[in-house]
Parts: structure tokens; sequence; C-alpha cells
């Protein structure tokens, strides 16, 4: 049975620090956001969850991606822009989407590559044809967990429980254990 890997795409970010909409700036003659988004859409998941703000008019999203695979991708607007809400919004559409497992992707990084989502998916498959359930498979660099990574819904009740502006990383160094970090030598893939 296939499996159905349901990509969490988190955009809804206020970009605080850079002082104005991140993800609308270009890079590479792209809007930024735009670039990470069409590298998931290019691999093998089965359908990606986009979380935006609600005052996000979503102009990085540019007509190569609503052409790019159109029915295997939707926004999803969220009203609050702390990150463990994102997150969660974002888990409870891949949740009603019948998630097996889901890679949390962050738009503000435009290096990842197909091969490496294709990686994350690989391990996640062989583990689960040797019955093994981690709770998470993360991509690494260096001895830290990086962006993105896949979860399991063994991990789902525990993202569920997050508050303010926290993601999955304070949940993948409490319980480094119960997960596998692949690592990758290249650190533009996490610029």
């Amino acid at each position: 049975m296939e499996k159905r890997i349901i990509g969490i795409y988190l955009a809804a970010g206020k970009s605080l620090r850079f002082g104005r909409n991140k993800l609308a700036q270009h890079l590479k003659d792209q809007p930024l956001g735009s670039l990470a988004l069409q590298t998931v859409l290019q691999s093998s998941i089965t359908h990606t969850v986009v979380v935006c703000s609600c005052e996000d008019p979503l102009i990085w999203i540019t007509d190569k991606i609503e052409q790019l695979r159109p029915a295997l991708w939707d926004s999803l607007l969220c009203k609050s822009l702390q990150q463990s809400y994102s997150l969660k919004a974002g888990l409870q559409k891949a949740q009603f989407l019948r998630a097996d497992a889901v890679i949390v992707f962050l738009a503000d990084q435009p290096f990842i590559s197909t091969a490496l989502i294709e990686k994350l998916i690989d391990v996640y498959m062989q583990l689960d044809k040797n019955n093994e359930t981690p709770w998470f498979i993360s991509s690494g660099f260096g001895d830290a967990s990086r962006p993105p990574v896949l979860i399991t819904p063994a991990m789902f009740p525990y993202l569920f429980r997050l508050r303010g502006d926290r993601g999955a990383r304070s949940l993948i160094q409490m319980h480094r254990e119960k997960g596998k970090i692949i690592k990758f030598n290249d650190p533009d893939l996490f610029f």
C-alpha cells in the first residue's frame, strides 16, 4: 500500500527581523517563497498544505506554481502567526487528508532539494517496511537537526500540545532518541 506523505509548508511568518514580506523578495529572478515550494511540488509528496497568514496577499506564489501539480497543493489561511498555531493548523489539515506521515518545510529555505526530500521519504519507507516507527526523520547538518523533517503519527499528539512561537525543534531535541537524523554535507540546503 502506498503511503500518503503530506507536506506542510510553513509560510505564515511575520518577517519581523527582515522588515517586510521576506517571501515576496526576489532571489534568482523569483520570489523567495516560491523557490522551495516548487521543489516540494516536484517531489513525490502526495499533497502539500501551504500554511499562510490571512494578511498575506500571496504575491509570492507564481503562475508557475499554480500550474505545477495544481491539484496536489492548496493554501490554508491562518489567523495566528505563532509557529505552533501554524504547525497545528497544517497538521490538522494533513490528518483530514489521511496522512501516514508529514514533512514540515519552512518557506524561507530556498535551497532544499528534491534529493533531500526523497531521501527522507526513502528512509521512512525502509523503516516502515521493517516495522520500525520512529517519531521523526530529520535532515541534519553537523550535529544539529534541521528542517525539513518527516514526522510520523507517533509524534502528532506532542505537536498538538505546543504553545506560542515554538515549532517541532524543541520536541526533536527533547526526544532525539525516538527519531533518526539524516546528515547532509551541503550547508546551502539549510540556508
